[in-house]
């Protein structure tokens, strides 16, 4: 079996003196899509901020960490109630520049492209969340890395554009490791090779993705599977 991209080894982590993640375990194999699914304030995203080096004041961990020597591809989530205006409008040789992207990245669904294609013109104040959350989503496609790790890239976007961010995530996967990390069970349900359920700071299961969906043998991610919480 190769080495794995990314391992983690008995990863504690939290803020200040209150503790989120326990002893988690993870490896994240090369060319496999592996999702991370658990109800909100499960640790998700201090598990996305210590793999992607973007820790925060108060934030500590500790454990054993392998990564790959060339830095990750990390997208955070856009909160929804970014102002659009602290965001510059693009000058005309961003604007050219943001068209070549969206058209090499999004070629295989030119329904998808011209859709983003059409907010280039526009300032992006005018953007909702999940907008500038896809221009961010494919800046990062366009980049070379053996890394992608992806913070809900689903979220608050229309089912047409879960599939299409599905399908770019999966063509990914064939190239490169990619965490995604999201609480939406239909979304990973489409793009993942591997998950692990993460429920209270802790790895409960994890797997192929067909074998734990189908069978879980942890009747606390049997119920996460079911009820969603």
């Amino acid at each position: 079996m190769s080495r794995p991209v990314l391992a983690l080894k008995g990863l504690d982590a939290g803020y200040h003196d209150h503790q989120v993640l326990f002893g988690l375990d993870l490896d994240l194999a090369d060319r496999q899509v592996t999702a991370v699914l658990g109800p909100g304030g499960c640790g998700k995203t201090t598990l996305v901020r210590i793999l992607g080096g973007n820790t925060m004041p108060g934030m500590w961990w500790r454990g054993r960490l392998h990564q790959p020597e060339k830095p990750p591809v990390a997208v955070r989530q856009v909160p929804c109630s970014l102002p659009g205006a602290s965001c510059p409008p693009p000058s005309g040789s961003c604007q050219a520049g943001m068209r070549r992207t969206l058209s090499s990245v999004w070629s295989p669904r030119p329904d998808l492209c011209n859709e983003l294609v059409g907010l280039v013109d526009q300032p992006p104040v005018a953007w909702h969340g999940w907008q500038r959350q896809l221009f961010r989503f494919t800046e990062a496609c366009a980049r070379e890395a053996s890394l992608y790790i992806f913070d809900e890239p689903d979220a608050n976007t229309p089912l047409h554009w879960q599939d299409g961010l599905a399908a770019k995530i999966r063509e990914l996967g064939r190239r490169a490791s990619v965490l995604v990390v999201t609480h939406n069970l239909r979304f990973a349900r489409r793009c993942a090779d591997l998950v692990a359920i993460l429920v209270e700071g802790r790895v409960l299961e994890a797997g192929r993705a067909a074998e734990v969906f189908s069978a879980p043998r942890c009747a606390r991610a049997a119920q996460y599977l079911t009820m969603g919480s």
